[in-house]
C-alpha cells in the first residue's frame, strides 16, 4: 500500500477482490484526472456501492453514489490533507463502511511523530499520529487520568523517561519533550530513540481513544527490548475495553499472551492459511500449558511436535538435533516434555490427549521399557532402558562431565582426579551389577566418584559432548518423524 501511495507514476490502478458473491473494484488515478478513485462493489452483478472522491479546485470532493452509511460523516474519515489521498486512507474508509468497524484503527510499526505543534485543543489521536502533540497539549493541561497513565506507562517501558512535557516552541506553537531522569533535562522528541516515539503514540492512542476501537497493530514490539515487551502486552490485557489484532514474530510477546488467542498465519502459491494454535475449545488446554510449563511460541512455528518424558529429555534432545546438522528442526520440532500436570501421569496417555488439542502431528517418543499403549497413539521408543542408558554409551564424557563438577566444588585438581577414574575401572563399577534402568547406573557411577548427578545439569552438558558415533541407532529412530520424512505409528 505504502508503495502505491504515490500515484503519479501510474497511469491506472484496479484491484478487484472477492468475498463470497461480492467482487469489489477499487480504481486509483493520478492527480492530475478530475476523478481521483472510484470503489465499487456488486453483489450478484448488482451495483451496491459506487463511490468517487474526485479533485476540484477547493480540493478533495467525497461523492456517494449507494445506499450504505455514509463515510464521511465522521471527521476521522475525511481526508483533510494535501494532495491524493493515501490509497490506505481510501480503502480503509470504504472497509469501515462497508463492514461497520468505524472504530478501526490501523497501527504501523513506524510513524513520524512530529515533535513541534500548535496550541489546538484536541482530545483524541489520529490514527496517523500526526495531531499526538496537540492532544498531549490537551490532557496535559486537563491533568485528567489518561495522562497520568501514559507518563507511568512510559517510565514502566524506558525507566529513564520521568515525565512528558509540552514546552514552548516557534511562534505559537510548543515542542514535544520528555524528562530523562537521568541526565536531568528535557529531551526533544525528534532525539529520542524511534521506540520511544513509537510507544508514546500506542499508549496515547490506547488511552485516549473512546472505548470499542478495534486496533491492527503492526510489531508493536520494534524496537523494544524484553521486559518493555511483556510491559506492553500487560497494558493492552488491562485495556479490554478496546480490541487488538496483533502481528509479531517475538516469542517474548507471543508467550506474554494467552495461547487460545494466537493464531499461526502462513502464505504460499495457494494464498494465506490460518491455523489456530489452539483451535476449539481452548480452556482445558491453556491450563494444561500452565500446567507443564509449556510457551504458546514453541508452538507458534510448530509443524510437528516431540513430546518426551522428562525436563531433561527435553533440554538433551534439542542439542542433538543440532549436532545431527538439523538445525532447522529444533524450531520446527520442538521437544515439550510431560512431566507434571498434577504428578505423575502415564505418558502415553497425556500424549493422546494432546494430539486432539493441537492442529500438528505429534509423537512421543517413550523409554525402551515402557509398555506399548493399546492405541494407535503414534509413539517411539528407546532402544534402551532410559536417556542415561543412553549417555552411559560414552563413559569418558560421563566421566569428564561429573568430575568437572566434583573439582569444582572441592577445589581438586581435575587431572589428578581423572588419573584417578580411569575408564575401564568405571566399567568395572558397572559390571558388578549391569542390571537395572541406566538412571540407577548412572547414580552409582556418580556415587562411587563422589558426585551427586544432577539429570538436568549433567544431562545435557553430556549431550553436548559425547561421541555422535554412539548415537546413530537413536538418529536412525528419530529422523524421519523430526524431520518430516514420515508419520511415526506406533
Amino acid at each position: 500500500l505504502r508503495a502505491i501511495d504515490q500515484p503519479y507514476a501510474l497511469d491506472e490502478l484496479a484491484v478487484t477482490s472477492r468475498m463470497g458473491d461480492e467482487t469489489a473494484v477499487l480504481h486509483v488515478r493520478p492527480t492530475q484526472h478530475e476523478e481521483a478513485a472510484r470503489w465499487t462493489i456488486k453483489r450478484a452483478e448488482e451495483v451496491v456501492c459506487d463511490d468517487v472522491i474526485s479533485r476540484t479546485g477547493s480540493g478533495p470532493q467525497y461523492t456517494r453514489r449507494s445506499q450504505l452509511p455514509a463515510v464521511a460523516s465522521s471527521q476521522q474519515q475525511v481526508w483533510i490533507g494535501p494532495g491524493f489521498p493515501p490509497l490506505a486512507w481510501i480503502v480503509g474508509a470504504h472497509l469501515r463502511s462497508l463492514a461497520g468497524l468505524r472504530t478501526l484503527t490501523m497501527v504501523d510499526a513506524q510513524r513520524v511523530i512530529p515533535d513541534i505543534a500548535a496550541t489546538h485543543r484536541t482530545p483524541e489521536v489520529m490514527a496517523d499520529g500526526s495531531n499526538l502533540g496537540q492532544v498531549l497539549y490537551t490532557h496535559l493541561n486537563d491533568r485528567t487520568k489518561a495522562f497520568g497513565e501514559l507518563e507511568r506507562m512510559m517510565s514502566n517501558l524506558f525507566p529513564e523517561i520521568e515525565g512528558v512535557l509540552t514546552v514552548p516552541g516557534p511562534g505559537d506553537g510548543f515542542r514535544l519533550t520528555l524528562r530523562d531522569r537521568f541526565a536531568q533535562r528535557d529531551v526533544p522528541l525528534s532525539e529520542c530513540g524511534t521506540g520511544v516515539a513509537q510507544m508514546l503514540y500506542f499508549v496515547a492512542i490506547v488511552l485516549m481513544a473512546p472505548p470499542g476501537r478495534i486496533f491492527l497493530v503492526d510489531e508493536p514490539h520494534v524496537y523494544l527490548h524484553a521486559q518493555a515487551e511483556r510491559a506492553l502486552a500487560r497494558f493492552l490485557r488491562a485495556h479490554a475495553e478496546h480490541s487488538y489484532v496483533v502481528a509479531t514474530h517475538s516469542p517474548v510477546f507471543i508467550d506474554a499472551i494467552d495461547p487460545d488467542r494466537l493464531w499461526h498465519l502462513t502464505r504460499d502459491e495457494h494464498g494465506t492459511a490460518v491455523r489456530g494454535v489452539l483451535p476449539h475449545d481452548p480452556g482445558p488446554r491453556r491450563d494444561m500449558f500452565r500446567a507443564l510449563g509449556w510457551r504458546p511460541s514453541q508452538f507458534a512455528w510448530a509443524e510437528r511436535v516431540l513430546f518426551v518424558e522428562g525436563d531433561s529429555d527435553a533440554r538433551v534432545y534439542p542439542r542433538w538435533f543440532e549436532r545431527w546438522g538439523w538445525p532447522s528442526e529444533v524450531a520446527r520440532c520442538p521437544v515439550l516434555h510431560m512431566e507434571g500436570a498434577g504428578g505423575k501421569v502415564v505418558a502415553h496417555r497425556i500424549a493422546r490427549q494432546l494430539s486432539q488439542y493441537l492442529s500438528l502431528d505429534t509423537c512421543v517418543l517413550l523409554d525402551g521399557d515402557q509398555q506399548r499403549p493399546s492405541s494407535d497413539l503414534p509413539c517411539l521408543y528407546l532402544p534402551v532402558s532410559d536417556l542415561e542408558a543412553v549417555l552411559l554409551r560414552d563413559l569418558a564424557t560421563v566421566r569428564d562431565v561429573l568430575l568437572e563438577y566434583r573439582s569444582q566444588m572441592t577445589r581438586e585438581s581435575l587431572e589428578d582426579l581423572k588419573e584417578r577414574w580411569p575408564v575401564p575401572r568405571l566399567e568395572a563399577i558397572l559390571l558388578e551389577n549391569p542390571v537395572g534402568k541406566g538412571a540407577h547406573q548412572m547414580g552409582r557411577l556418580a556415587h562411587a566418584m563422589c558426585v551427586s548427578f544432577k539429570k538436568t545439569l549433567h544431562g545435557p552438558q553430556m549431550a553436548e559432548r559425547m561421541d555422535m558415533r554412539k548415537l546413530d541407532d537413536i538418529r536412525e529412530i528419530l529422523q524421519p518423524f523430526v524431520t518430516g520424512a514420515s508419520m511415526v505409528v506406533s
